[in-house]
């Protein structure tokens, strides 16, 4: 008997809880079992060459803080979804690691195996992070006192819901969503800590948590996550329990004056953890909130973009349907707009269990309610306005009330896609699963009739369905799957509803288990013959004796066990059904296998940039590959590499002014729109000054989607004699579009301010006086030039400016100045300079310094609070 409860009920516990970790790597072995890797959207277009680069420029000793391939040069570092500083993701540092050492001495061979396999296990990461989700969900819900079983549904219809499976491919949003539970964790310990728990090691932990949260590199969904947060410790905090004087309970105990203290209290810790943890991730937010500043954010998100993926009202049906609308898998989506924005399906059984918690509280009952009802009373009430009030955001233009929030409220206004507000109602709806399952009982009564009605009315839906596909050829086939899969998961949960337990019993009560009452009528002759009973069924009216008690507790346990084992395997079975598909892979040479089309471009740009006209790149990225109503597209995904989307140019170190980063700077957004508008001989000019060698124009022809138009007289940096000064961003704007020609060899336009000895000189000596310029040396961060000039003048070079870059001549720091609006400009006066251009960002530097104190010093005192807690228990012993 205990070999059998552990093998079906031991691993129910959240100490081995395996199926929560396991239940990912099933999901994702058509992935990583045949050797293949993410790359649908996302991942192929940013993440992993963000990321592979930078583990390029970390071989090479090269801090990975700029991006010179991309939109003629970009923060790499400060761009927040590159999430270069998230622990995690060093993973893929080792991997590229093992791929150069397996290829040692073979070059550029290597550096594709390296590719390959930090594709690869960036895999592994989107599994780590579904099952860091659905274990944070278990250590949650074992806080909030919820039994095993429920833990177990808890962290499953969480971890493998909709919203984490269908986004995992946004490796950024996989990454700060599995931080949800742990953050509200962190809160709740914070708000109701346990009498064996060191302060100061909670409040470390709660610090780290909410600094891995602002490291994993979404800003919305962490901010989604922090604001959940907040909420959770003003409404979560206790009320304290009356107390008497004299006799008398004191005035007021239950009021908001009296839940003052403790709420400020809580306030106030987390708060602290909070600015904790902003230090720990200096690093990262002090450069990202410099780029923000600079970007074409900066001010607020277009209200159009911003409503851009408001949640469809149609996709509610998708809660216990998620395939009603068609799945990109099975080629035939056709609901609004993309599949994985609306996606939260958490499950048929949970959803079904979440309405049972939710029906509770109007379900009224003459018995005296328990202990933990009353505690699970609030926790269900808070939860469901979390759910009504996340729909309510995620709806987006579709209500008036995120529009209004949108103008007045801030933080509304800086980012797009509402429906990703529905990560409270996931989380809200997993979390009322467990509570649902805590009050699942078998039903007694008509609960019996309606079940077995309700049972028999979902297998009916799957038989109709069937028959449907049969027989009506124009009912569409995403209807038919959708309803048969429901019904069939809905059969399951009434069978399982049939055989629950029936609860647990009292001392004197009459024999309630429907099996252990027939194995007893089986008895009844020989129980009379014992004289247990004097009369034959006389049992149905009398208690069960202590030594049937004693034999039949067991076996309820074993059934019970298997019972547990069977709810947990048929949600997990569920999940993994809806999830199977939706983050498709592609083999390792789509990564490590160089395209014909890089050469080419190589070739013809020599050390010139490519350019790709936006409509180009819209309808090659969104009309042919990345489809949103399927992830089949007619031609093959090796074609992808061939047409050179930004930023897959990077793994083929081609530099390209395009750039799909999220965050741009400001005026390089300007600039690109500017670009596609202007007149043809304006467009030529301008793409002269930003060094464009190569254009790149879809073609669809039956051998080719693209070709390649070779640029002349293409020149990354240039000598000019003279200037024309501009006091502010506008008026360089104005003169830079009605210069024309003439910024191509006769002046640039300098912005802010200039001393009235550098104007003066500028034009002193010859206007036409030529100037020899060579490249020393270059890194990312780095650019060195020898510059032999007869006369003073300007050298400008077409990268963008930020700040951060700095400029020497002749080892000596000068002004680094803004030049035709975009590029870098260095004043230089006349004879041999040697000119140097280096990126070293004081953001990061004053960041780097403030995370390591920080990190140093909860270090320390998480050893001191280790050390404590050892000393109490050695004492208590």
């Amino acid at each position: 008997m205990k070999k059998q409860n552990f093998s079906a009920r031991r691993f129910l516990q959240p100490s081995v809880s395996w199926l929560v970790w396991a239940a990912p790597v099933v999901l994702l072995a058509p992935v990583w079992l045949v050797g293949k890797a993410l790359f649908w959207g996302t991942p192929s277009l940013q993440f992993v060459p963000w990321r592979w680069i930078a583990g390029q420029m970390l071989e090479h000793a090269a801090l990975p803080l700029w991006n010179p391939w991309s939109g003629m040069g970009a923060p790499l570092l400060a761009n927040y979804q590159s999430a270069l500083l998230y622990p995690p993701n060093w993973l893929l540092l080792i991997a590229q690691a093992a791929g150069e050492w397996m290829s040692v001495g073979s070059g550029s061979e290597g550096q594709r195996l390296s590719l390959g396999l930090a594709a690869w296990a960036q895999t592994w990461l989107v599994i780590f992070h579904l099952g860091w989700a659905s274990w944070g969900m278990v250590r949650l819900s074992q806080r909030l006192g919820m039994k095993p079983l429920a833990q177990n549904i808890s962290a499953l219809s969480f971890g493998l819901s909709g919203y984490l499976v269908a986004r995992a491919g946004f490796l950024s949003i996989n990454a700060a969503a599995a931080w949800l539970p742990w953050s509200i964790l962190a809160v709740e310990s914070i708000i109701r800590p346990k009498p064996n728990e060191h302060p100061l090691r909670l409040w470390i932990n709660s610090s780290v948590s909410f600094a891995l949260l602002l490291l994993a590199g979404h800003a919305q969904t962490a901010w989604y996550i922090l604001l959940l947060a907040m909420i959770w410790v003003i409404v979560r905090t206790p009320t304290p329990a009356p107390r008497r004087k004299g006799g008398r309970l004191t005035v007021g105990f239950n009021t908001l004056a009296a839940r003052l203290p403790g709420l400020a209290r809580s306030i106030a810790i987390s708060g602290m953890c909070g600015l904790v943890a902003v230090l720990l991730s200096a690093a990262q937010l002090l450069p990202t909130a410099e780029y923000l500043l600079q970007s074409q954010r900066a001010a607020q998100v277009d209200y159009r973009l911003a409503m851009t993926y408001s949640f469809w009202p149609w996709h509610f049906i998708t809660l216990l349907a998620p395939g009603f609308f068609g799945s990109p898998v099975s080629g035939d989506y056709w609901g609004y707009a993309n599949y994985w924005e609306d996606a939260v399906y958490i499950g048929i059984l949970p959803a079904l269990l979440a309405l049972v918690a939710i029906s509770r509280l109007f379900r009224k009952s003459t018995a005296e309610p328990s202990q933990s009802s009353e505690q699970t009373r609030p926790l269900v009430q808070f939860l469901v306005v979390i759910v009504s009030v996340s729909f309510l955001l995620a709806l987006g233009e579709n209500t008036p009330v995120f529009p209004w929030l949108y103008r007045h409220v801030p933080t509304f206004d800086m980012f797009q896609a509402p429906a990703r507000f529905s990560l409270w109602a996931v989380f809200g709806l997993a979390l009322l699963a467990g509570v649902g399952v805590e009050q699942w009982r078998r039903p007694v009564g008509s609960g019996v009739y309606w079940l077995r009605l309700g049972s028999m009315g979902a297998m009916a839906v799957t038989v109709g369905a069937g028959l449907a596909w049969l027989f009506l050829g124009d009912v569409s086939p995403t209807f038919i799957r959708a309803a048969a899969l429901a019904g069939l998961w809905g059969t399951c949960a009434g069978l399982l509803g049939l055989t629950a337990p029936v609860g647990v019993e009292k001392k004197d009560s009459r024999t309630q288990d429907p099996i252990l009452r027939r194995l007893l009528l089986r008895i009844a002759p020989l129980l009379i013959k014992a004289g247990t009973f004097p009369e034959k069924g006389s049992m149905h009216s009398r208690p069960m004796p202590s030594w049937w008690r004693t034999i039949s507790e067991p076996i309820k346990r074993h059934f019970q066990a298997r019972w547990e084992a069977v709810v947990v395997l048929v949600v997990a079975v569920d999940l993994l059904v809806a999830g199977f598909g939706l983050n498709p892979g592609v083999d390792l040479e789509f990564y490590s296998a160089p395209g014909e089309a890089a050469l080419t471009v190589k070739n013809l740009a020599q050390d010139a940039r490519l350019y790709l006209p936006a409509e180009d790149e819209r309808k090659l990225k969104f009309d042919l590959f990345f489809r949103f109503d399927t992830f089949h597209p007619e031609v093959e995904w090796r074609a992808l590499r061939e047409v050179l989307l930004p930023n897959l140019n990077l793994v083929d170190g081609i530099s390209s002014v395009n750039n799909f980063d999220p965050l741009v700077p400001g005026r390089y957004d300007r600039w690109m729109q500017a670009l596609e508008e202007v007149a043809p001989d304006q467009r030529r000019v301008m793409l002269n000054l930003m060094s464009v060698g190569v254009v790149e124009d879809m073609v669809m022809t039956p051998n080719a989607l693209v070709e390649f138009e070779s640029l002349p007289a293409a020149r990354r940096w240039r000598w000019l004699p003279c200037a024309r000064f501009a006091n502010h961003e506008d008026s360089a704007w104005q003169q830079v579009m009605q210069a024309g020609e003439k910024l191509l060899d006769e002046y640039v336009v300098i912005e802010g301010y200039v001393s009235a000895g550098v104007a003066d000189k500028t034009c002193e000596v010859g206007r036409n006086a030529p100037a020899q310029i060579a490249r020393i040396s270059e890194n990312a961060n780095f650019l060195e030039l020898q510059i032999s000039s007869p006369a003073p003048g300007w050298l400008l070079v077409a990268d963008t400016w930020y700040p951060g870059w700095r400029a020497y001549v002749n080892q000596t720091e000068t002004r680094l100045f803004l030049g035709d609006y975009l590029f870098r400009a260095v004043w230089l006066p006349r004879g041999e300079h040697t000119v140097t251009l280096r990126y070293s960002p004081q953001s990061f530097r004053v960041g780097a310094i403030v995370s390591s104190i920080s990190w140093l010093v909860c270090l320390i005192a998480l050893a001191i609070a280790t050390r404590s807690n050892h000393k109490t228990d050695q004492e208590q012993a």
